[in-house]
């Protein structure tokens, strides 16, 4: 969704073979792209390619194989490293990409990571980690209220503030009436006892948890 084009038989580098690795190349691979995976461990690449049935790619050459290039390592996330550390601990040149190359970072940091702004600095288009968080959360929305997210009116303001149109972060509550949502079915004290109809089985986790466990874990990120 967050590429926003069609991707079957587009040669897509993963880089990183960790749980968010395995999605990714999950992901991309049942999209119908042809998913090769990097990671500084061989043999974790080689048994994460052996479970899904994608290619290894031993080498990167700096990408330049690749029109699709997803980051899920951890590389950037570190503030103290700069961009031009960040591409060389992740085999990628820049120089070397062509032309319509997108790359994908599951990093997300305030301001953009290192990769995703060399990336756009040098013409090409990226898509960060943020964004990726948003449409994870919209997705577990869907789920639980059986409508669609409201992401075209603040997409990003929730996790950074100043980031997307409002220019605010927007509390929780007008997220959920936006979309239509019924109040009181969202949790807070107030309103607990009107939600007893709205109450999920216990064990599941309430859709505004994780979304402030997000925010959470971008503050701690900033």
């Amino acid at each position: 969704q967050a590429i926003g084009r069609p991707i079957e038989g587009v040669r897509a580098l993963v880089l990183g073979a960790g749980g968010t690795g395995r999605a990714a190349a999950w992901a991309l691979q049942d999209a119908g792209a042809e998913v090769s995976v990097h990671n500084r461990t061989v043999e974790r690449a080689v048994k994460l390619a052996e479970d899904l049935h994608v290619a290894v790619a031993f080498e990167t050459h700096g990408g330049a194989d690749f029109p699709l290039i997803v980051n899920t390592t951890a590389v950037g996330m570190d503030s103290q490293i700069g961009e031009t550390q960040v591409l060389e601990a992740l085999g990628i040149e820049l120089t070397k990409l062509s032309k319509g190359t997108t790359i994908v970072d599951f990093v997300y940091r305030d301001g953009g990571s290192p990769l995703t702004n060399a990336a756009r600095d040098a013409g090409f288009a990226v898509i960060d980690g943020a964004e990726l968080l948003a449409r994870q959360g919209a997705l577990s929305f869907e789920i639980w209220f059986g409508r669609p997210a409201p992401l075209q009116a603040a997409p990003l303001v929730w996790l950074f503030p100043g980031r997307g149109p409002l220019g605010a972060t927007p509390p929780p509550h007008r997220l959920l009436r936006a979309a239509g949502a019924r109040p009181g079915c969202h949790g807070g004290s107030a309103r607990r006892s009107a939600a007893r109809s709205c109450r999920r089985p216990r064990g599941l986790p309430r859709p505004l948890r994780r979304v402030r466990r997000a925010r959470s874990r971008s503050r701690s990120v900033r």
